[in-house]
C-alpha cells in the first residue's frame, strides 16, 4: 500500500470522527435524541478501524524500508563499478541473508534463533530492533499516527466570591429611578439632642409648663439605574465544532465575570453614570495613613475609631496589603497579628473578618484597606443580568453574537458622616477607608 492510500486512509477516519462528534454535540444541545448515540459510536469505531489499519501499512512500509537500505539490486552488482561479480556493499552478505532478514524481522524469536546460528550478523536485533525501532516520540517514526488524546474540560481559575451584593441591601426596582425616605442624620449634635434621631431634643420643665416643640428632619433617597453591558462575537464553525459546549460556557462565564464587574463598581464607583462606591462615597470617613506605602498599628487604630461599630462589619483589604498586616508590631516591637509562624493566617482583625481581593486600590493609595459595614449600602436591581444571543447581528459573517447586560445602581444610604455628641468634633460611618498620607 502506498503513501498516498495511506493518507487517504486516514483522512477517512478523521471525516467519520468528525460526524460521530458532531452527532453527539447535536445529542448535547437537544437538536436530535438520545436514539443518535448508536450512529455515533458506529462513526467513532469505522475511524478507529481505519486509523489502525493506515497505522500497519505505515509501519510495514518503515520495516521494508530499513531492510532493503543500502542494498542497491543483489542481481546487478556494483553499482559503482557495473561489474556484476563484485560483492555488493551492502549491510548483507548475500540475498539468502537479506531474505532471512525479512523473514525473521516480524518475528523477534526467529530473528535471535537466526543470529545465533550464525545466519544474521550479530548486531542484527540491535539494529533492527532498537536503531530502526518505530517510535511514538517521532513523527515520521511513527507517531504521526497516534492520535493525541483531547479532554473537553476547561482549566480557569475561579475568580474571588462576590463582596458587596451578599452582604448589601438589595432592592427590586420595576423603573429605573427608585426614591426612599430616610431620617436626615446629617445634622449637627448638641448635648442631649443626637444625630441619630434626626432632630429630636427633649428638655426638662416644670409642672404645667409648655412641652418644648420638636422637629423631625427627613430626606429622600435616589436610586437611578445605568446599564453596565458589552457583547461578543463568536464564529458559527467554533460554535458547532467545540468539544466543550459554548454556549453553556459563555452564559456561566458572562455571568460571574458581571458579578465581578458589579463589586470593582460598589467599591470604587464615582457614582456619575455608575454606582457610588463606598471609598469615595461622601459619608466615608478617610484617615490620613502614617506613612507612604505602608500600614502601620497607627492606621489601624484610627480606622477602628472612625468606625461605628456593628456585628456586620468587614475588613476588605487588597492582596498586597498581607505582609503589611503580618509585620504589625506594637510599641515594644512585638509582632501583633501574626504571632508566630506555626498557626495559619488570622482571619480576623480586632474581632472583624478580613476579605483580600484584587478588587480595591494598590498598597499605598487610598482605599488599599477598608472596614465596612454593607448593611448601609443599597443596591437598585431593576433589569438583569441577561445573556442573549443573537444570529442576524453578524449574518453574513456567520457568526452569533453573544450579548449581557443589566440595569442596576448602588450607593450608600447614608449622605455623610454621623456627627457624635457633644459637639460634634468626632464622627462615625459604618464606611472607613484609609488615605495617603495628609500633605
Amino acid at each position: 500500500m502506498g503513501d498516498m492510500d495511506i493518507g487517504a486512509l486516514r483522512e477517512e477516519a478523521r471525516a467519520l470522527n468528525l460526524k460521530g462528534l458532531d452527532i453527539y454535540d447535536q445529542i448535547m444541545k437537544g437538536d436530535v435524541g438520545i436514539e443518535k448515540r448508536e450512529e455515533a459510536d458506529k462513526y467513532i469505531a469505522e475511524a478507529a478501524e481505519k486509523l489502525d489499519t493506515s497505522k500497519g501499512a505505515w509501519e510495514a512500509l518503515q520495516q521494508n524500508a530499513h531492510l532493503v537500505e543500502g542494498m542497491g539490486s543483489l542481481t546487478a552488482g556494483d553499482p559503482a563499478t557495473g561489474d556484476p561479480q563484485q560483492q555488493v556493499k551492502s549491510g548483507w552478505d548475500s540475498s539468502l541473508q537479506w531474505l532471512l532478514a525479512v523473514t525473521a524481522s516480524g518475528v523477534p524469536e526467529h530473528a535471535h534463533i537466526l543470529v545465533n546460528q550464525g545466519l544474521l550478523p550479530e548486531d542484527f536485533e540491535q539494529k533492527l530492533y532498537e536503531e530502526k525501532a518505530l517510535a511514538e516520540g517521532t513523527g515520521a517514526a511513527g507517531g504521526f499516527l497516534v492520535p493525541v488524546e483531547y479532554r473537553p474540560e476547561l482549566f480557569a481559575k475561579p475568580g474571588e466570591a462576590a463582596i458587596v451584593r451578599p452582604r448589601a441591601r438589595v432592592l427590586p426596582m420595576g423603573t429605573r429611578q427608585l426614591q426612599l425616605p430616610s431620617l436626615d442624620q446629617t445634622i449637627t449634635p448638641a448635648d442631649a439632642k443626637s444625630a441619630y434621631f434626626a432632630g429630636i431634643l427633649f428638655e426638662w420643665i416644670e409642672e404645667a409648663e409648655e412641652k418644648p416643640e420638636q422637629e423631625l428632619l427627613f430626606k429622600l433617597i435616589d436610586l437611578n439605574t445605568h446599564e453596565l453591558a458589552g457583547w461578543l462575537p463568536v464564529s458559527n464553525r467554533l460554535i458547532r465544532m467545540s468539544a466543550i459546549s459554548l454556549d453553556v460556557l459563555l452564559r456561566d462565564l458572562f455571568g460571574r465575570a458581571m458579578g465581578d464587574a458589579e463589586d470593582w463598581w460598589f467599591l470604587n464607583g464615582n457614582g456619575v453614570g455608575q454606582p457610588q462606591g463606598i471609598i469615595s462615597a461622601p459619608c466615608t470617613i478617610q484617615p490620613n495613613r502614617t506613612g507612604a506605602n505602608a500600614i502601620v498599628w497607627a492606621d489601624i487604630m484610627a480606622m477602628y475609631h472612625a468606625f461605628e461599630h456593628n456585628p456586620r462589619g468587614v475588613w476588605v483589604a487588597h492582596v498586597c496589603t498581607t505582609q503589611q498586616l503580618i509585620g504589625l508590631k506594637d510599641g515594644n516591637n512585638n509582632y501583633m497579628w501574626m504571632a508566630n509562624m506555626r498557626d495559619g493566617m488570622p482571619q480576623n482583625l480586632l474581632g472583624y473578618p478580613i476579605i483580600f481581593t484584587e478588587k480595591v486600590p494598590n498598597l499605598g493609595t487610598k482605599g488599599d484597606i477598608n472596614l465596612c459595614d454593607f448593611g448601609y449600602y443599597l443596591i437598585g436591581d431593576e433589569e438583569g443580568p441577561m445573556v442573549e444571543s443573537s444570529i442576524h447581528e453578524r449574518f453574513r459573517k456567520n457568526q452569533t453574537t453573544y450579548r449581557i447586560s443589566e440595569m442596576v445602581d448602588g450607593q450608600p444610604w447614608l449622605s455623610e458622616p454621623i456627627e457624635l455628641r457633644p459637639d460634634g468634633t468626632v464622627s462615625i460611618s459604618p464606611f472607613v477607608s484609609l488615605d495617603v498620607p495628609a500633605q
